[in-house]
């Protein structure tokens, strides 16, 4: 499956004609005052809406890890099918991307060539995976994410497609 990082605004649009983008799932990263993604229902693919009381705050407080360990649930359910998974956050630059690094992992795909698979697609911005997420799903997979993030690209690149091919 290819997994997209994505901003709400171009998650949104994809969500109105997902079969003209490829797209077959979508988890959606969003604070608990924001309004659902999508209002069909049931929505057009399978959907996974992701809230987190930390998301628009002045002074967050940190991501919830129990929305993070539902989040990845959902992936571990979908990461080996077919098809395109969006995952979008409001920017797209930093909790999208940390769940996706997470999905690579999930794949099978080595920590130390997780953030070295991120590649120059659709620049917005400098993102850069959200460390408290990263830290959160270090602790419930046993995983290395974070280490390797830190000294793999200190913060410095760009992502939007992460090719798992």
């Amino acid at each position: 499956m290819k997994i997209w990082a994505v901003d709400a605004e171009t998650a949104s649009e994809q969500l109105k004609d997902p079969q003209g983008f490829g797209l077959t799932a979508m988890l959606s990263i969003r604070g608990i005052e924001a309004p659902p993604i999508s209002s069909e229902d049931p929505p057009p693919v399978p959907l996974c809406e992701l809230r987190f009381r930390d998301v628009g705050r002045e002074k967050p407080e940190g991501p919830n890890p129990e929305v993070v360990a539902e989040g990845i649930e959902w992936l571990r359910e979908r990461v080996n099918g077919v098809g395109r998974l969006v995952i979008h956050c409001r920017q797209g630059i930093s909790r999208s991307v940390a769940f996706a690094a997470i999905a690579l992992y999930l794949q099978g795909v080595p920590e130390n060539r997780i953030f070295y698979k991120l590649s120059e697609h659709v620049a917005h911005g400098s993102p850069s995976p959200n460390a408290d997420v990263l830290q959160i799903a270090d602790e419930l997979l046993g995983s290395s994410l974070l280490r390797y993030y830190k000294r793999d690209m200190s913060g410095n690149y760009r992502m939007w497609e992460l090719c798992n091919s």
